[in-house]
């Protein structure tokens, strides 16, 4: 990937968690000005000063973001497209977020704990993006659609062992690394964020929710917080996406909430 102004276009929908991963991962990289960032659900996520890197908000398509989503829509979403070459570089959402922040990410953005992801390479986080992909991005979706009760209880006890596991390791230390934010945090992100609202209900994991782990809670919580995190997450699409549009979940019918899953003083008025 080469740097330029608006050079590339990152199209994603709201619903899926991929999607929000790589859009956190363009923030962070603080690479919005090479690389624009088009929800089809919200629109194109924007700065609202360039002196303030957290001042995001969302702003209506124009004719050049339009063409680059139908570019995008030719492929499975997230899509990442080359606007100097009119074409899909990747849709790739596991090795798209290393080189957004690897290829093109500035180690002194400047832009404070939420938008300075550590460039922490894949290698030093083999294990625990392994652990994450098949103990909890993975089982989660098994869980929802095995049809035997033995299959469906192995994906729980992985879901639930893993919950265990990560809320004792966020007891001790405030990311899944240790005091910085790296690649995995927005990728645990953007599965905790929809876990009580769609995986515990309609995935059948519905013995726990994220309040009855305290660290997983509040680190939750202390990034939702941020305007990267919130504004990248939208209650009322993730739950219409999973609950009319997966067949077997259709029933016409949308469950109503959460109203205030994490809302708090202090991120009232983000959305």
């Amino acid at each position: 990937m080469q740097p330029g102004r608006n050079r590339y276009g990152l199209v994603y929908s709201a619903v899926a968690p991929s999607g929000q991963k790589l859009a956190l991962a363009v923030v962070c990289a603080a690479v919005l000005g090479t690389i624009r960032v088009l929800c089809v659900e919200e629109g194109k996520l924007s700065q609202v000063s360039p002196e303030d890197a957290d001042a995001l908000t969302w702003t209506p398509f124009d004719a050049v973001d339009a063409a680059i989503v139908n570019i995008a829509r030719q492929y499975r979403l997230p899509a990442l497209v080359d606007l100097e070459t009119q074409s899909v570089v990747s849709n790739d959402p596991y090795a798209l977020p290393y080189k957004i922040i690897l290829d093109l990410g500035s180690e002194s953005d400047g832009n404070g704990a939420v938008l300075s992801a550590a460039r922490v390479r894949r290698e030093n986080h083999v294990e625990i993006e392994r652990d994450l992909f098949y103990n909890l991005h993975a089982a989660v979706y098994r869980a929802g659609f095995l049809g035997s009760q033995d299959a469906y209880d192995a994906e729980v006890e992985k879901v639930y062992g893993y919950l265990h596991r990560l809320d004792s390791t966020l007891r001790g230390q405030r990311y899944l690394s240790g005091d910085s934010l790296a690649i995995a945090d927005l990728w645990l992100f953007s599965l905790l964020i929809r876990y009580d609202n769609v995986y515990a209900t309609a995935f059948r994991l519905h013995r726990y929710r994220l309040r009855d782990f305290s660290g997983i809670w509040r680190y939750v919580r202390a990034l939702y917080r941020q305007p990267a995190f919130c504004l990248t997450t939208n209650f009322d699409v993730i739950s219409k996406g999973y609950f009319l549009g997966i067949p077997s979940l259709n029933r016409g019918v949308v469950p109503r909430g959460p109203d205030d899953f994490f809302l708090t003083e202090q991120t009232e008025g983000l959305k």
